[in-house]
């Protein structure tokens, strides 16, 4: 392959993810001239405009002239974001300049009247020009060192829960960050309204994570000793009437690590621990999720193609479906198919040919099948089925004729070779769609 083709790969690759993450609390992208809060012109016609442009310019002189000179402007917060040019200088990563506006007597603690943001919760996760990277914990350093202060929480949005803290939003943004939280007094115990804590938020972060991912919860919960025995409902925060009750040591048991690697050990830690606080993880139960009646699908589906969705899947976890349960999948195909127009799609697992074939039968058109990682990389994160019964059952969807969507993970501990080797791979199995 030409080195062209190749570098076009890896772009692709590359940037991608990171565009399915840029889904931040504010609405950062867009035209210029519509003044985005990124964009130093949400400052302009108002009394800080000079001094917002020496801020974008991190002229420390200027602010400091300028703050001397009318120190009311310091804390003002422009009309439509409610920002002040602290937190914009902290989103767009002016550290001279909220360095300079500290220095002059700029409040830390003053929230956006969006959302209420604060500098210190912005700089506890990702900036606005930087969603996924930067782990640099030197602007939380600088807002505590400025009194900032910890336990005020986040406003809430469609994505992030209300009352979310700084602490939980530093949750794989960088350990330091982390632990820089926590040694200025943020609460470790403190819940949001669905029962959610630091440590859940640093559980759920080590499923299928690499090594760094998992200090997070060491840290919480074998180091600081956070509480790890109370339920949290994590449907509340999208349902109010539903509340299912889950515990940390269910998020734990999903934590599937080789015996003999560094992932496992530090997960047996965290399992003392656990059992230090009277929860043994040896006695818990692996949840159990039965397959959706026919009648609740049908409900499902109808509410949708009401919405207008035009396409719709049935989705099981586990290697594959055998017999009955087969059996009880076709039917409830059936009857979308009978008594709605919505497309059909499936994500059953590793399936035969045969049963590909009684699919596109009942009506399904396309199947959805990621292979996860290149063939080398493989082994690393799964052991319960080989590759090549991945590229089987793809092959098998398409002699049936069915259409396929495949793509993988992006962000187990994989190289850029490796995410390049599975472009390639989906490349060879001429796969059209990528989720």
């Amino acid at each position: 392959m030409s080195r062209k083709k190749i570098m076009i790969v890896m772009l692709i690759v590359v940037m991608t993810f990171p565009i399915l993450l840029s889904s931040c609390q504010f609405d950062i992208l867009g035209k210029e001239e519509e003044y985005r809060i990124t964009n130093v012109k949400i400052f302009k016609d108002t009394p800080v405009w000079e001094l917002a442009l020496a801020v974008k310019n991190e002229k420390t002189r200027t602010i400091e002239k300028l703050a001397k000179e009318n120190p009311e402007l310091l804390n003002y917060q422009e009309p439509k974001y409610g920002a002040t040019l602290l937190l914009w200088a902290v989103g767009m990563e002016k550290y001279k300049s909220a360095e300079a506006l500290l220095k002059c007597g700029a409040d830390p603690n003053i929230a956006s009247t969006v959302d209420g943001m604060t500098p210190l919760y912005l700089a506890a996760g990702f900036s606005w020009i930087d969603n996924y990277a930067k782990k640099d914990p030197k602007f939380v350093k600088l807002l505590l060192k400025y009194n900032a202060d910890p336990n005020i929480t986040y406003g809430g949005n469609a994505i992030i829960e209300p009352g979310t803290s700084p602490l939980m939003n530093s949750i794989r943004c960088g350990i330091e960050k982390t632990k820089a939280l926590v040694e200025a007094g943020a609460y470790i115990n403190y819940k949001t309204k669905s029962g959610t804590t630091a440590a859940i938020k640093a559980l759920l972060a080590g499923q299928n994570a690499t090594l760094e991912a998992l200090e997070y919860a060491h840290y919480l919960i074998v180091e600081k000793k956070a509480k790890v025995t109370d339920p949290y409902y994590p449907w509340l925060v999208y349902e109010e009437n539903n509340i299912q009750e889950l515990y940390p040591v269910d998020i734990l048991r999903r934590w599937v690590y080789p015996l003999d690697s560094e992932e496992y050990r530090i997960k047996m830690e965290i399992v003392e621990e656990f059992a230090r606080q009277g929860v043994n993880y040896w006695d818990t139960e692996i949840d159990k999720y039965k397959l959706v009646s026919e009648e609740k699908a049908l409900e499902i589906v109808m509410e949708n193609e009401k919405s207008g969705i035009n396409r719709i899947a049935l989705v099981t976890s586990g290697k594959g479906l055998k017999g009955h349960e087969f059996e009880e999948v076709l039917q409830i195909y059936r009857n979308i198919k009978e008594k709605t127009g919505i497309g059909l799609c499936a994500s059953l697992g590793i399936l035969s040919y045969e049963q590909m074939i009684c699919l596109k039968e009942v009506g399904v058109t396309t199947y959805h099948h990621n292979l996860e990682t290149n063939r080398e990389y493989y082994g690393k994160i799964c052991t319960t089925h080989s590759y090549d019964e991945r590229i089987n059952t793809i092959k098998n969807a398409q002699k049936a004729g069915l259409k396929i969507c495949s793509g993988g993970i992006i962000g187990v501990g994989e190289t850029m070779l490796d995410r390049i080797k599975l472009a390639l791979q989906l490349k060879e199995l001429n796969i059209k769609s990528i989720p």
